[in-house]
């Protein structure tokens, strides 16, 4: 399932001052923002995704990793690692994880590796159905 997210710019930059995310390395930065703010996640009140990120003025959208929070914002502290241009963003999801232990297992059965690719295939298939249907071509 798609689901679309705006982004929320001052919790992005707050994260991104506190973690000095590096620079395309979204999976790994979720990663270790999950290390260390667990108890928002295991709340519910932050949710890791795995989607897309819509490049301004192109039809292109680039495989992303991010977190929504509970107004179904998009938070990216990877943003700030490339871009401080506040042009609006957009951000489609297709993998939220309700759990802290689904997130961990899964990250087992990908060798330990955040970019889930293998594990999220078919998922990503689906966006890339939808995306052919809304005219945009997703890079991964």
């Amino acid at each position: 399932m798609i689901n679309l997210h705006s982004l929320n710019w001052s919790e992005s930059l707050k994260l991104y001052k506190k973690m000095q995310s590096e620079v395309k390395e979204c999976y790994q930065n979720i990663f270790e923002i999950v290390l260390k703010y667990n108890k928002k996640f295991a709340t519910g009140k932050w949710k890791i995704a795995y989607g897309y990120l819509l490049e301004p003025n192109l039809s292109s959208m680039i495989r992303h990793c991010f977190i929504i929070n509970e107004n179904n914002e998009a938070i990216d502290p990877t943003l700030y690692t490339y871009s401080e241009d506040k042009q609006e963003r957009d951000y489609i999801s297709f993998k939220l994880f309700d759990s802290l232990d689904e997130y961990e297992d899964m990250l087992r059965e990908n060798d330990l590796k955040p970019d889930l690719v293998f594990c999220l295939m078919d998922l990503d298939l689906e966006a890339e159905k939808w995306a052919s249907e809304n005219e945009f071509i997703l890079i991964r």
